[in-house]
């Protein structure tokens, strides 16, 4: 990689903030979605010529492998101004819980007793209202995860609740989705997501012994048969869930199994490759 700092710039339609003690970047069109950074990564992208030689490489080619930074007189294919007349939706993240019913050693959430209380509930109700109405928004979706939200069912339905009743009653699309492993996705949660119109996004990492590998209870019981039973019901409620796939080396040969099965069902899936962020090192080191 060139370090001649004098050979780089920021991408004209770039936009950094800060929140938590990190600092984000995103271009609108930019596949890279928003990327986030360490606050001296943050400080080196709006101000190159701070770069200092022999510690911010790495720092450097993060930004140009992320389209953050690009070649003087390089013409882009991406990436167009941002302008808030043009704002109609807006997404937004419910981390209800870290908690969780299973072990699965690629994950990196801490599992512990932390959740979000009704006090911080009710404050992101009051906060997200205030949003919408200040930017006359025609759209928002809203996504639960965790830990396992469904360990949170009286939040998740108190808040469902209430986003239908402060935006849906007022002209404001609502996308309400659920994230969940679907080990207790029983007839009273189908009944509430099909009530409520709730997208369920459910993870399945293989068929079988393949899930079981990586997906497993506490107690060491694989869950491979509570979740797709999960799904058979969902499917018989007239639901169409996601599902989400986590590929490790631990179940990459049973991908192709998993594949036919999802596409003869009919079911949408997305698959994601695990990536090391101070979770399960034996994955790690046998996946890269």
């Amino acid at each position: 990689m060139d370090t001649d700092i004098r050979r780089y710039i920021k991408h004209p339609y770039c936009y950094t903030g800060e929140a938590e003690g990190y600092g984000y970047a995103f271009i609108p069109g930019n596949k890279a979605g928003v990327v986030v950074l360490d606050t001296r990564t943050k400080e080196l992208l709006e101000n190159l010529t701070t770069f200092r030689s022999g510690t911010d490489e790495p720092r450097l080619e993060l930004l140009r492998e992320n389209g953050l930074v690009i070649t003087r007189g390089t013409q882009t294919d991406f990436g167009r101004p941002l302008k808030e007349s043009q704002i109609r939706s807006f997404g937004t993240w419910l981390h209800v819980t870290n908690t969780c019913n299973l072990l699965c050693p690629y994950c990196y959430i801490h599992k512990d007793s932390g959740l979000m209380s009704f006090k911080v509930a009710q404050a992101y109700l009051k906060k997200l209202k205030y949003t919408v109405t200040k930017h006359n928004l025609g759209a928002v979706a809203i996504r639960s995860g965790g830990g396992e939200p469904t360990l949170r069912k009286n939040l998740v339905h108190i808040l469902t609740r209430e986003i239908e009743k402060r935006f849906k009653k007022n002209g404001v699309k609502v996308s309400i989705v659920l994230i969940t492993n679907g080990v207790l996705l029983g007839r009273d949660w189908i009944e509430f997501v099909k009530k409520h119109k709730i997208r369920l996004c459910i993870s399945l990492d293989g068929v079988e012994e393949w899930h079981d590998r990586t997906r497993s209870l506490r107690s060491g019981q694989g869950t491979f048969r509570k979740v797709w039973d999960g799904i058979k019901h969902c499917q018989d409620a007239g639901l169409e869930p996601t599902i989400l796939t986590t590929i490790t080396e631990e179940n990459l040969e049973g991908i192709e199994e998993l594949n036919s099965l999802l596409v003869d069902l009919n079911l949408k899936f997305r698959y994601g490759v695990y990536r090391n962020v101070d979770g399960d090192r034996r994955l790690h080191e046998k996946f890269i």
